[in-house]
């Protein structure tokens, strides 16, 4: 669970390929380059050599280990340069009709790289926007350079510039797509396992509780064959005990159904294993064993289960580090207590409500109601979230 997103991995993969795409590029430039050097501004030439070109391999290099919030920032600083440097080429020739009816300048042969970059560090659709205006400033200088007053091959190379940016452009949002669409896969693969192994629990509770039952109905039926009025007279007290559990356990309030403190660690294990996340239980020093109803247990395991998909759906996000997680359950002296805990990017109490956080106020509700019991939610930008569960025996 704390392997960085499908996203993450896909725009760290697009960025080294650009990068070395980059390498390629200006190789098979290297000759314009060189050529078209002293038909420019000293200054310009250097900046657009070490900027334009530099920037993708640099950039390919960090994606290694780099936050992708990073990553994206240098892609966009890269694509902005390609267009800024393209809108610069004229002002910056030496001489006007330095490439009249000649070479194209070099920079269109490569400034499909900039468009890649946008590719992956814009939103869909801003980045077609830019890659329109990218080939149109393209049309515009190299109409300006050819020095003729046709523009039919302005036109022209024009809309081959255009046919290749679109071609990469569509290919990056394809794979950008497909790790949106993985990583939603991936939650909705969490959540269901987590609720199953909710209901996995849940059932386990009752089976262990139809076992007390039949262990209960066999010491009246061995009490009601013994001899003697005592015998009788307890066999018939507890038959009423038994009559009285399936009563409670047949209708809709099970708040006087008991789960021994083992059950209750084995019900909060069950959903955390599922879920994929770390789980400890520890037990203070007591005087004796604890009995937990099973209402107050089904709200916990449910509670629990959606504090963790909530960190799975939106701890990770802008996180480019693993987010470590946990389930700390603990029996306290007269109750028992539950923290789920991750250290992902947090939020404000008081920018974001309870309601926002993906953790559904029924569940958190249903916990305050029961008496005895409490949750809150604690959580800091940058800092994690902690969800705080408790019951406490006779408490109020």
């Amino acid at each position: 669970m704390n392997l960085q997103s499908a996203s993450d991995r896909i725009v760290r993969t697009l960025l080294v390929s650009i990068g070395i795409g980059s390498v390629l590029f200006t190789a098979l430039g290297l000759p314009g380059i060189i050529g078209q050097y002293a038909l420019l501004l000293p200054a310009y030439s250097v900046a657009l050599v070490v900027v334009f070109c530099g920037l993708p391999p640099v950039t390919a290099v960090l994606a290694l280990r780099a936050p992708v919030q990073v990553l994206r920032i240098l892609a966009t600083v890269h694509a902005s340069a390609a267009l800024l440097f393209l809108l610069a080429w004229i002002p910056a020739m030496t001489r006007a009709d330095a490439l009249a009816g000649g070479d194209v300048p070099w920079l269109l042969n490569t400034i499909a790289v900039g468009t890649s970059s946008a590719a992956v560090a814009l939103p869909f659709v801003a980045s077609w926007v830019f890659m329109a205006a990218v080939s149109v400033a393209a049309g515009v200088v190299r109409f300006l350079t050819f020095g003729s007053a046709d523009p039919a091959q302005a036109v022209q190379d024009a809309v081959m510039l255009t046919l290749l940016a679109g071609f990469l452009m569509a290919l990056i949002q394809l794979a950008r797509v497909a790790g949106v669409r993985q990583d939603a896969a991936a939650v909705e693969a969490l959540d269901a396992a987590a609720t199953g192994a909710a209901g996995l629990a849940r059932e386990r509770q009752r089976a262990r509780f139809d076992e007390d039952i039949r262990g209960q109905v066999l010491a009246a039926l061995a009490d009601g064959v013994e001899n003697g009025d005592e015998s009788r007279a307890q066999a018939r007290r507890r038959a009423l005990a038994v009559l009285h559990r399936l009563d409670r356990g047949t209708g809709s309030d099970d708040s006087e159904l008991l789960m021994p403190e083992d059950a209750v660690d084995r019900a909060l294990r069950t959903v955390a294993v599922g879920a994929g996340i770390p789980y400890s239980f520890s037990r203070a020093e007591t005087d004796g064993a604890l009995s937990v109803p099973v209402d107050v247990v089904d709200a916990l395991v449910d509670a629990t289960n959606e504090a963790m998909l909530n960190s799975l759906r939106h701890a990770d996000r802008g996180r480019d580090r693993p987010i470590r997680r946990s389930v700390r359950a603990a029996r306290t002296r007269r109750g028992v207590e539950v923290v789920i805990a991750d250290d992902g990017r947090g939020f404000s109490l008081s920018r974001v409500g309870v309601d926002r956080l993906g953790l559904r106020l029924t569940i958190l509700q249903r916990v305050r109601d029961l008496p005895g019991a409490s949750a809150a939610v604690q959580s800091t930008p940058g800092r994690g979230t902690t969800v705080t569960l408790a019951w406490t025996e006779g408490g109020r």
